[in-house]
């Protein structure tokens, strides 16, 4: 079972002498934890998977992937470790300790980089912003635009289709949309 506990905050740095612009703040909902992002994200995606929508309640989850120089807050995080992920490294995703709101999520596989919730965003970066990435498009909404604009990352072959709980697609199949959009297709996993 996964655990939730408050964590020493990692991500406190001094940005006084950074020298990278101030690209965006942001705050979870009650105002106790604030962030700072200097310099662009590597990229903004859509997360279909299953595991962001039951971890946040929503359909699918919205992240700009910053490298975690560029990325620095106050206050007290908590954290709750999914270890149910299709890769077997556990994600470690972080959240405020007063209101619960999801701030960042993090992996080992992936140490130098900081997945920060774009709805936690403050105006005017969260209106200006826009997914260049889809992932799990399996487990993605019927009722979304067709064309979001982003590329569709396809599954790697051996990856999971994000449905650990079942149902959606059948056992030993997944469902990959080609990266110019279209209707998809069924492949059979090996």
């Amino acid at each position: 079972m996964s655990e939730s506990k408050p964590i020493a905050n990692l991500f406190q740095r001094d940005t006084s002498s950074s020298s990278k612009e101030l690209a965006g703040t942001g705050c979870c909902l009650c105002g106790a934890i604030k962030y700072e992002l200097r310099g662009k994200p590597i990229y903004n995606i859509l997360c279909h998977c299953y595991n962001c929508q039951r971890g946040l309640g929503t359909m699918f989850a919205t992240y700009s992937m910053m490298r975690k120089e560029d990325f620095s807050l106050t206050g007290e995080l908590a954290t709750y470790v999914d270890k149910s992920t299709d890769s077997g490294t556990p994600l470690m995703r972080y959240y405020c300790s007063t209101c619960h709101s999801p701030i960042i999520a993090t992996t080992a596989a992936t140490e130098q980089i900081v997945g920060v919730f774009a709805g936690t965003l403050d105006e005017p970066h969260r209106s200006r912003w826009r997914p260049d990435k889809e992932q799990y498009v399996s487990c993605r909404a019927e009722w979304l635009p067709e064309d979001l604009g982003a590329a569709r990352v396809p599954l790697k072959e051996g990856e999971g289709n994000g449905l650990e709980s079942g149902g959606g697609v059948k056992e030993g199949e997944r469902y990959v949309r080609g990266m110019n959009g279209g209707n998809g297709e069924r492949v059979k996993s090996l």
